[in-house]
């Protein structure tokens, strides 16, 4: 009201300032008054006589002077005036009215004399908490304790408050919270409770402890009201916070169940920070489906203050909090940071959120609120509250490049980063009083007027008990269902999954096939794929039955008492696990469980006694005493006595009981059971039907579901009635059906019935594994043509709309008496559709085969692979017990508390959750719908390196490590878990609904890395800032190194490297006429050793031709530019995303691409210079797996031949023709796609393997990375092949990680350095991420699957468009990275990585040569300076010049040619012929060990192509042949 009072005063004051003609600007402010006293303005005044008019037009009124003419004026003015005011009250009262008035009871309140154990507890661990903070949480003292202002929280250096030294916070220590026995998480539990520090991976003891206190277990609400005073700390990347989490994760994890905040802020001085220091608080609700979409965006607000902050002084944090609103205040509720009413305009968050339009990985979300019908879901469960002060994150929250951050979000060294910055942030920590937050009090209240004694049905509310699976209480005629045993009744919560609405409860009933605890088996509408507890419930309702059970997902059954020995689960849910076939939102039970429910609190007066029977002598039902025994009356299939025949009840459950009750339903007054399992009802009895002659003789058949019982016999009804004798009816009345008993006639040639057979006897699943389509209208001829058509040679047929298909019957089926398929077909009433766990088998076969209850395989698996046992994985779960009656819902002690004599604790941890789709334990899942087994399964994970792995669900494999299982949690459990067969062969387990068959690798390690250390790990050293944004990367044959740039700009530079100290000559700026992104680059084998550019961006572009004949040397700059000329020289179809290969005549082949600007594609080669008539070859190879074979890798093969790799394919090129000579395998992908791509856009990169003379082994081509697609995850392998054996496969060796848009180098010794890329995506502009900074050397040399060793990491995130080539002296240059993406920055910086050779502080060797122009076979001498070794051991390399873009090194090739000493002079004799090496120019090594010396260029084998003397315009400079 003050502010809206304030505002209508400035009105009123704005309208007596028109009035009186002031300017309102003339008018002092509040904050003028205030102002420092100026000097007086100089008065304009008139003085003396002077007229006034206006005062001649003034009269008299009643008590004022009034303006003549004016009188409307007047009223108007003084009207509006008062309608002002009028309205301004309005406003006001309707404003304070809307505010909610809510009754609160006050939970508690902690002024914090001490820090309270029944209040609060410490949350310890060193993980980050998903947000990726530095600290390390502790209850030390130091970080959290109370003194007269209240509690402290403080963050505090660890070499400061421990004994750890700063040395050892880089390396050597290891931090265990486990084995100290103070690590509180459960989750991730090897990297939150444990870490090693090694300065080679960057891993750094936390340099920082802090606390955080929460009041989970202790104190939490759903709804009512919190108040924090306190007072923000100060010091640069602080984090502190004032927030809710759900007591129970009851919607999923982060952040689907929600999350609260009450207050955040940062320590940084808001001068330096202005994106919003510690002078701004932020208060934010996060909710979403996954922890990628969080809505919290729509449901923040921010509150910045001036010329002070909030560490200044203490304020108030409030939270108020309803069904129908959320808001969060400081100080007072008027000063609202953020509100938020839940219904409006919206049903529910779902909605809000627009979570419905957002794909990810190609896949809609899951919507885990809406069920509920609350609109306030997840924000309808209790929270509590936690208070921390967080130091740092890589979660952006505080964002990269952003007041001096010192660290990157990407990196994968942030903590040291930040580490190493402690001089710039350790000075704004000030003393702890300062650097803390300090919270002087805290009130918790809950909505309402009593007070929450976690007892009783409001108890039960703020337990969390509430939400999705079982999301309604039906309710029929003022009664309630509810579920489960009350004195039994066992609460149990798996990862927060299973809850109740309000009063409804639930158990888990152990049930068997041979002996039901609920007898009646219930057909509901839609038959078993449609059914849902709702369904369930109303068919037992309607059969007159007050106990209602679902099991198996698609099963109902009924009573009203236990039969059978029938008992409350004794592993409680573990075995309810399966969801209901027509509500995924809904358990059914499982395997022999039934989920049990409860009609009008009836199970409260129920024994597990057997059911009472009713003898044959009476024949009426206990609980139908209205009905009357009328005797055994006559019946005819041709004209039947009763006309209504009743298919609602199982024909192997019928009883006289569930006949009568149908009958009542349906609105009859006459009840007639026959021939043990039918059910008849009528009004009058019809076609002359009467009291059978020979007495109750004919009526002597059992009842099928009650053997104490008759019903009926062949013809013979035992009739019963609510309402006296019955009445005849005439013939012509007669509603009976005339319809005689059908067989089926029309099943395919050989197919006949096998007979009835059991299903399920052992708990192992279906005796038929393979499930056809149900279907309402099910006959025995449909579901054997469902059958032949898939293939099958067996059929079945179960409860009436069922059908099953197979090869076989496994599971041990077995035949048993056909009279226990007794259930009608559902699209044919005459014809038998099996049973409750019967089945009716048709077959073509003489005999059909009987497969055995399958058991695990543990023998005859492949290479050395060993069972483990049923894995399943693990999370804490809390359990409940109930032991009164509802509805007052008191609560008792766990009876597992009371025996560890804890009278206080109603709960207690338990441990149990499947493998499951959202947590997987593996992280590759296959699947083998038709031939899962062990051999298939573990021979792939094997073959792509993992050692761990198994089977689940029958028909899905796993692959991984076994680190895989201790990450998550798993553990073995109980072989039963384990009980279905595979699919490729029924005899053996392959796992079950969330558990696996688990196998491990105990043979020599598939893939053995080595993780280097120190100077064996290589060394990334900053080289220098750069002018633009590098695309393509070529070491030019002037020593210098030229670029092109990214961002889709036209230009080109050259770096000069002896001009490092002077960034504007370093970089020496070129020219090209038309735009080069992304085109192709070669150099060439001319004498000048031209650069040619090939192909760009869009249009004439494309087409073009570039050429640059390098100049100048280290130091000096050259004059020479690139030169083209379209209308002279260009290709004959335009290319963006092309490569190009010198051939061995010396030719350039030029292949692939899309027209430009992604456009079509361009699915054919051509050779340059352009032959007479021109060349163009059409490849169908590329047309058909466009657009995923841009920038193909080429190569000339040895033997002739080119060989070209492109998306998933590999073939090789007749080098004459260029037709294709012969189809290559496929190359494999990832070990769960063989779709995985490796060429752009899925972009790996590739080299060729050494070659040694005197080149007899066959050349191996290798291609490292790549992607799959769809979720576009990297792949983690390389794979290389010989392509000239006579059948050559490819070989899969697994990398340490997973790489797309990578690159890899040729090193002079032989070996290879992989480096760049991201761990998802693929290539393009913002397309991938997760960066992976290190980088592997790959070691030909090594034995296969010990050759990648773990290089040292960089901090600089290099993704799409970067690049890496060798220079001369050894060193690696990495440059680039344009992912055009706001999480990655754009990379302007070059760097070197430093090879292990070059850190050994061994002398490089130097060498003078005779020549440098070499002709094949030539053997030419060089001169020699060896500083370690002898030349007898000294080798020589020869690696071609290459261009890198885009994982593409054109060019590459590395030569070992045969050496020959005397003294210090050597004989080199270079590469044969063109095949095994193209014509090209070479860097030239000498190695004296694994020393190299400083590079010559050479050039081997020529021009024969006489490029030199081409393209002949006068605008092109030529150096000739």
């Amino acid at each position: 009201m003050l502010l809206l009072l304030n505002h209508t005063i400035g009105i009123l004051t704005r309208a007596y300032g028109i009035l009186l003609r002031v300017p309102v600007s003339s008018l002092p402010s509040e904050s003028e008054s205030q102002r420092p006293r100026q000097r007086r303005f100089k008065s304009a005044r008139l003085t003396g006589e002077y007229e006034k008019p206006w005062t001649e037009n003034w009269t008299k009124g009643k008590g004022f002077k009034r303006f003549k003419g004016r009188t409307w004026d007047s009223i108007i003015f003084w009207t509006s005036i008062g309608a002002g005011f009028f309205l301004g009250a309005v406003l006001c009262y309707t404003s304070a009215a809307a505010v909610p008035h809510n009754s609160f009871c006050l939970m508690f309140e902690d002024q914090f004399t001490n820090i309270d154990p029944d209040i609060w507890g410490y949350e310890i661990q060193r993980g980050g908490f998903g947000s990726g903070t530095f600290e390390w949480t502790t209850n030390d003292p130091a970080n959290a304790y109370t003194d007269t202002e209240g509690l402290h929280i403080v963050p505090t250096l660890t070499v400061n408050s421990t004994d750890i030294t700063p040395a050892q916070i880089l390396d050597g220590y290891t931090l265990n919270l486990t084995t100290a026995g103070t690590c509180t998480t459960t989750v991730n539990v090897n990297t939150s409770c444990a870490i090693y520090s090694n300065k080679t991976s960057g891993d750094i003891i936390n340099p920082v402890r802090s606390a955080r206190l929460t009041t989970k277990g202790k104190k939490t609400i759903k709804y009512g009201k919190v108040e924090v005073i306190a007072k923000m700390p100060k010091g640069d990347w602080l984090w502190p916070a004032i927030w809710m989490m759900p007591e129970d994760s009851v919607y999923g994890e982060w952040p689907a169940s929600g999350e609260i905040d009450l207050a955040e802020s940062k320590g940084n001085s808001g001068e330096d920070y202005p994106s919003g220091g510690r002078d701004s608080l932020v208060s934010a609700l996060h909710w979403g489906p996954i922890p990628s979409v969080d809505g919290f965006y729509k449901t923040d607000g921010k509150h910045d203050i001036r010329r002070t902050d909030y560490s200044e002084t203490f304020y108030t944090y409030g939270l108020e909090w309803s069904d129908k609103y959320i808001f969060a205040y400081i100080n007072n509720r008027l000063l609202q940071v953020l509100y938020l009413t839940f219904a409006d305009g919206y049903d529910n968050m779902w909605d809000r959120g627009e979570f419905g339009k957002t794909i990810v990985n190609n896949s809609a979300l899951n919507d885990p609120w809406s069920q509920t019908g609350r609109p306030n879901t997840p924000f309808d469960q209790p929270f509590y509250l936690i208070l921390n002060v967080a130091v740092g994150g890589t979660n952006g929250y505080f964002p990269d490049k952003v007041g001096n951050k010192p660290w990157g979000d990407q990196s994968l060294t942030a903590q040291l980063e930040f580490w190493n910055a402690t001089d710039q942030w350790g000075k704004t920590w000030g003393p702890p009083e300062d650097r803390g937050l300090t919270v002087k009090s805290v009130k918790m209240w809950s909505l309402g007027a009593e007070p929450d004694t976690g007892t009783g049905r409001k108890g039960l509310q703020d337990q969390g008990l509430q939400g999705a699976l079982v999301p309604r209480m039906d309710i029929w005629r003022g009664t309630e269902w509810h579920r489960g045993l009350h004195d039994v009744t066992v609460y149990v919560i798996v990862e927060s999954t299973w809850f109740h609405e309000d009063v409804a409860t639930f158990t888990r009933a152990a049930d068997s096939v041979g002996g039901r605890t609920l007898t009646t088996n219930s057909g509901t509408p839609g038959g078993t794929a449609a059914l849902t507890v709702e369904l369930c419930q109303n068919a037992c309702q309607n059969l007159g039955f007050v106990l209602a059970g679902v099991e198996y997902a698609g099963e109902c059954y009924c009573g009203n008492s236990f039969s059978n020995g029938g008992i409350p689960a004794p592993d409680g849910t573990s075995g309810c696990s399966m969801i209901c076939n027509g509500n995924s939102s809904e358990t059914c039970g499982g395997p022999n469980r039934l989920d049990i429910y409860d009609f009008n609190d009836a199970i409260s007066t129920i024994s597990g006694a057997p059911t009472s029977t009713i003898s044959a002598s009476s024949g009426i039902p206990s609980s139908a005493a209205n009905w009357t025994s009328l005797g055994c009356y006559t019946d005819g299939v041709g004209g039947r006595t009763l006309g209504t025949q009743i298919f609602s009840i199982p024909g192997a459950s019928m009883t006289v009981e569930l006949c009568t009750r149908a009958c009542l339903s349906a609105g009859f007054t006459l009840s007639g059971v026959e021939y043990a399992d039918e059910c008849y009802c009528d009004n009058a009895l019809q076609n002359g039907g009467g009291v059978a002659p020979d007495g109750n003789a004919g009526c002597n058949m059992p009842c099928a579901g009650n053997f104490n019982e008759t019903c009926g016999g062949p013809n013979r009804l035992n009739l019963y009635s609510d309402n006296g004798p019955p009445i005849s009816a005439t013939p012509t009345t007669s509603s009976a059906p005339t319809s005689t008993l059908i067989v089926a006639t029309t099943l395919p040639t050989g197919w006949s019935s096998k007979g009835c057979w059991l299903d399920r006897e052992f708990n192992v699943g279906r005796i038929l594994a393979y499930s056809g389509p149900d279907s309402p209208s099910m006959t025995v001829e449909y579901c054997v043509q469902e059958c032949v058509a898939a293939g099958y040679s067996v059929a079945g047929l179960e409860y009436y709309t069922q059908c099953f298909c197979d090869k076989y019957v496994i599971n041990a089926g077995r035949q048993v008496a056909d009279t226990d398929c007794n259930t009608p077909c559902g699209g044919n009433a005459a014809e038998e559709c099996g049973g409750g766990d019967r089945m009716s088998i048709y077959s073509n076969e003489t005999t059909v085969t009987v497969i055995p209850v399958p058991v695990p395989q543990e023998t005859g698996l492949p290479g050395s692979w060993v069972y483990q046992g049923c894995l399943t994985s693990v999370v804490s779960l809390t359990l409940f017990v109930l032991t009164d009656s509802l509805p007052s819902m008191n609560w008792a002690y766990n009876t597992l508390a009371k025996e560890k004599g804890d009278s206080k604790t109603p709960n207690t941890k338990l441990t149990e959750r499947r493998d499951n789709a959202v947590a997987r334990t593996f992280p590759y899942q296959l699947e083998f719908a038709n031939n899962n087994t062990a051999q298939n399964c573990l021979t792939q994970c094997a073959d792509f390196g993992y050692g761990a792995g198994g089977m689940e669900f029958g028909e899905q494999c796993f692959c991984g490590d076994a680190y895989n299982t201790v990450t998550a949690g798993a553990t073995l459990v109980a072989a039963s878990n384990c009980n279905m067969a595979c699919t490729g062969d029924p005899s053996v387990l392959c796992g079950g609904s969330g558990t696996i068959q688990y196998y491990t690798w105990s043979g020599p390690a598939l893939e053995g890395w080595t993780f280097e250390t120190g100077n064996d790990a290589g060394e990334y050293v900053f080289l220098i800032g750069g002018v633009i944004i590098p695309l393509i990367a070529t070491p030019a044959v002037n020593g210098k190194f030229g670029t092109e740039p990214a961002a889709n700009s036209t230009g080109a530079y050259e770096l000069d490297l002896a001009l490092l100290s002077n960034f504007t000559a370093a970089w020496r700026p070129m020219h090209v006429k038309s735009d080069v992104f992304c085109a192709a680059s070669l150099t060439l084998p001319d004498k000048a050793g031209r650069q040619i550019d090939i192909g760009g961006w869009a249009n004439q572009d494309t087409y073009g031709i570039r050429l640059y004949w390098p100049d100048g040397s280290p130091g000096v700059w050259g004059v020479n530019d690139w030169q083209e000329n379209y209308s002279e020289v260009h290709l004959q179809a335009g290319r963006w995303y092309p490569s190009a290969m010198t051939m061995a005549n010396g030719s350039i082949l030029v292949m692939g691409g899309e027209e430009g600007s992604n456009g079509a594609p361009i699915p054919n080669l051509e050779v340059l210079p352009k032959p007479e008539g021109g060349y163009v070859l059409f490849c169908d190879y590329l047309n058909r797996t466009d657009p995923y074979n841009l920038y193909p890798f080429l190569t000339v093969l040895p033997t002739g031949g080119i060989f070209v790799a492109y998306y998933n394919e590999a073939r090789i090129l007749d080098e004459e023709t260029l037709e294709t000579s012969r189809v290559l395998p496929n190359i494999p992908g990832a070990v769960n796609d063989f779709l995985g791509g490796r060429t752009y856009p899925f972009e790996g990169t590739s080299m060729l393997m050494p070659q040694y003379a005197p080149y007899t082994d066959p050349l191996t081509v290798m291609i490292c990375g790549g992607s799959i697609p769809g979720p576009e995850f990297a792949l983690d392998n390389c794979v290389s092949i010989q392509p000239e054996l006579d059948n050559p496969t490819w070989t899969i060796e697994r990398m340490p990680s997973k790489r797309v848009i990578s690159s890899i180098v040729a090193l002079p010794d032989g070996t290879y350095l992989i480096a760049n890329g991201g761990q998802q995506g693929r290539a393009g502009f913002g397309l991938a991420t997760q960066p992976n900074l290190n980088a592997v050397l790959y070691d030909p040399s090594k034995p296969l699957h010990n050759r990648m060793s773990v290089m040292a990491n960089t901090t600089v995130a290099r993704l799409y468009h970067s690049e890496a080539v060798l220079l001369q002296d050894g060193r690696v240059l990495i440059s680039g990275s344009d992912p055009e993406d706001p999480r990655f920055p754009q990379e302007y910086r070059v760097e070197t990585f430093l090879p292990p050779y070059l850190l050994s502080g061994l002398t490089k060797p130097t060498f003078t040569i005779s020549k440098t122009d070499l002709a094949y076979g030539e053997t030419f001498s060089i001169t020699v300076n060896l500083f370690q070794g002898a030349t007898d051991t000294m080798r020589v390399s020869l690696l071609a010049a290459v261009a890198n873009t885009h994982g593409n090194s054109m060019g590459q090739r590395t030569i070992f040619p045969a050496v020959s000493c005397a003294g210090n002079v050597c004989q080199v004799t270079g590469p044969p012929n063109a095949h095994v090496s193209p014509p090209a120019w070479h860097m030239l090594f000498v190695l004296d060990g694994p020393t190299p010396s400083d590079a010559i260029w050479v050039r081997i084998g020529g021009d024969p192509a006489e490029l030199g003397n081409w393209p002949d315009f006068p605008d092109f400079d030529l150096p000739g042949v």
